[in-house]
């Protein structure tokens, strides 16, 4: 949790969007670490994200910290190429685990695009495939190879502005993106 805190440089007052959050327990603990966000949790399934899951992620974070959550959660339950998020409205949007599960990665990406704030940046946290057709250990879905993912989203028009390794081995990374419009020259 501590390298993602240094990472994605969260600061008090952001309004964040996370994508395919589960039940927004990681979302929740980031929350918990900078009080003053406002994140607004989006997954496809009201039977993972919903008021008593969320309350839930509350409460643990609450227990682990011995202190309130100081940040605002909306659930919001999108579908697999729209995000149900208002358009231009985030500092930044938090792909965490979550990309290679999306089966319209393109269309995903075109929805970041649309509510990210000008100047504002994706980050995705993601753990790369060691070799080509590699599959995620719990979903079972294909994992990215690193040069494929920032192709991707090169080709769907963001830039790459960092990349940080979560556990040492480059195989675990969170990569920061901003759209090309946002930086003059690439």
């Amino acid at each position: 949790m501590r390298h993602l805190l240094e990472t994605l440089r969260l600061q008090p007052g952001e309004t964040v969007a996370s994508l395919g959050v589960g039940g927004g327990v990681w979302e929740v603990g980031l929350g918990t670490m900078v009080p003053g966000l406002t994140v607004y949790l989006v997954e496809l399934s009201s039977e993972l994200l919903n008021d008593d899951e969320l309350a839930a992620a509350v409460s643990f974070w609450e227990k682990q910290t011995g202190r309130p959550v100081e940040s605002r959660f909306v659930p919001v339950i999108g579908t697999e190429t729209s995000t149900n998020l208002p358009g231009g409205f985030f500092d930044k949007i938090l792909l965490l685990n979550s990309f290679h599960e999306f089966t319209q990665p393109e269309a995903m990406l075109a929805e970041c695009r649309r509510i990210l704030k000008p100047g504002g940046l994706v980050f995705v946290e993601e753990r790369f495939a060691h070799h080509p057709g590699e599959l995620h250990e719990g979903c079972g879905r294909r994992l990215f190879g690193e040069s494929e993912l920032v192709g991707l989203f090169s080709e769907n028009g963001f830039s790459l502005r960092g990349a940080s390794s979560r556990d040492g081995s480059g195989f675990w990374k969170v990569l920061g993106f901003c759209l090309n419009r946002d930086w003059p020259g690439f």
